[in-house]
């Protein structure tokens, strides 16, 4: 995501996250949120099923670092 993408997204409004299941991508979220958190993308709202549903628990919880940056942690 570069800084443009990350600029007009502020400016359209807050990302929604739909977390799919799978070790493998399990751990790809994991490296969605640290960018996403990186850029300073705003999240609303985080959902998954399986392995996307414990990420996005982790999350919740501060486990990650996402919510640290909106300011929920």
């Amino acid at each position: 995501m570069s800084r443009g993408e990350t600029q007009k997204t502020k400016k359209q409004g807050r990302i929604n996250l739909a977390l799919g299941g799978g070790p493998a991508r399990g751990v790809a979220h994991i490296g969605v949120f640290r960018t996403l958190e990186k850029e300073g993308a705003p999240v609303a709202a985080i959902a998954g099923c399986s392995m996307g549903a414990l990420v996005a628990a982790a999350d919740s919880g501060c486990w990650i670092g996402l919510n640290r940056y909106s300011g929920n942690c």
